[in-house]
Order: C-alpha cells, then sequence, then structure tokens
C-alpha cells in the first residue's frame, strides 16, 4: 500500500480504505481477547449510533479494552505487522528500526454513554516549549510516533483538527477548551471510516 507522505507531513493525518482485508475483516476482533472492566462480549463491539450534527461530538464514547494474545491470535498479529500497517509506518518513519508500540480496542457500550472525550494530543503535559520542540524536529526529520485508528464497522466517532499538528494552540482554542475541552471545533472534523478504513495520523494532532 503506497501512500503520500507529502500529504502526511502537510495534514498530519492520512484516510487509507482496506487496511483491513474485505475477506478477514471481523477475524482480528474475533481472535483477539480483551480484558477490560465492562462486558465480556466487548471483543464483539455493537455498532456506535453514527453522530448527526456537530453537537453529538463523541456522543457515544467508548470502553477501552486491552487485548493479550494466544495460539489462536495469529490473524491480529499478523494485521499488526502487515503491510497495511506497519509497512504504512515504514514509509513516514525514518528509522531503521520500526516497531508495534499498542494495541487496543474501542468498543461500545450497550449500558454506558460517557459523553465526548476532551481535546487533546498526546504528547504529555502539552506544556508550548516541548511541543514546539516536537513540532520542529518533526518538520526536520519526520514522524516518530503514528497512531491509527481502525475500523470493524463504520464509525466517525474520532474527531480531528487537520493540519494542527505544525501549531501550538491559539489564545481562542486555549480559552475555549479551558471553558470545556468537549465541544466541537470551528475546525474540526469527524473522520469518516467504513469497515476496514484506517484513519493513521501523529500524536501531536489536535484531537
Amino acid at each position: 500500500m503506497k501512500i503520500d507522505r507529502r500529504q502526511f507531513m502537510e495534514d498530519g493525518y492520512i484516510i487509507l480504505r482496506d487496511v483491513v482485508p474485505p475477506a478477514t475483516l471481523g477475524a482480528p476482533a474475533r481472535r483477539g481477547r480483551a480484558h477490560g472492566r465492562r462486558s465480556p462480549r466487548a471483543y464483539l463491539p455493537k455498532a456506535p449510533a453514527k453522530p448527526t450534527a456537530k453537537r453529538d461530538l463523541g456522543r457515544l464514547a467508548p470502553a477501552l479494552a486491552h487485548f493479550s494474545t494466544d495460539r489462536d491470535s495469529g490473524l491480529a498479529i499478523e494485521f499488526l505487522l502487515g503491510e497495511t500497517t506497519l509497512g504504512v509506518c515504514r514509509q513516514l518513519i525514518d528509522a531503521e528500526h520500526v516497531a508495534v508500540h499498542n494495541m487496543n480496542a474501542i468498543c461500545s457500550s450497550d449500558t454506558h454513554d460517557t459523553g465526548p472525550g476532551s481535546w487533546h494530543r498526546d504528547v504529555g503535559s502539552g506544556e508550548p516549549a516541548p511541543l514546539l520542540g516536537m513540532i520542529a524536529n518533526t518538520e526536520r526529520h519526520g514522524p516518530s510516533y503514528l497512531q491509527w485508528n481502525v475500523a470493524l464497522y463504520e464509525d466517525s466517532i474520532l474527531w480531528i483538527v487537520p493540519q494542527s499538528h505544525k501549531r501550538v494552540n491559539n489564545a481562542a482554542e486555549d480559552q475555549q477548551l479551558f471553558e470545556n475541552p468537549s465541544v466541537p471545533r470551528p475546525d474540526g472534523m469527524a473522520v469518516e471510516l467504513g469497515p476496514g478504513d484506517g484513519d493513521l495520523y501523529t500524536h501531536l494532532l489536535l484531537h
């Protein structure tokens, strides 16, 4: 799977279709064994209701389950190490060794609606000085860490602010996020994924 590196560097994300091959769609979820505080069938997620308006941002915030592996979970491992996943990361990360860091399953809940999540960047404390250093390093050397959101059903729960990975928050954003970090951003967009599609993005992106 060939990707446009220049587009990724410009936008901070890229949407890829059929990351999970249609013939094996659903198999990684069935083979994985989820461990979480929610339902024991969390690894077979029920599709959440699709947001109908910007006010519904993250309306069904799903549960997070960590996967363990056993001898029956080979398909999940093959998926993580495949050309449509790790192979794509190797096209973007300029390093001799590129490896999988973590895999989680985000599952809808039949009984809980925890509301929208908070806008954030996955950079620790989020102070401007370290963030500016990360931005400068990424611009010079490319990304050193990437994140995926891969859907097993129609999914639009992830919202992003395109190109926000190239800057720190402005004063208006800081004020709004201080007052309510869970409101829709006017420059934000929902990532629309179909079954098997994936969104690959930098952790510096506001999401």
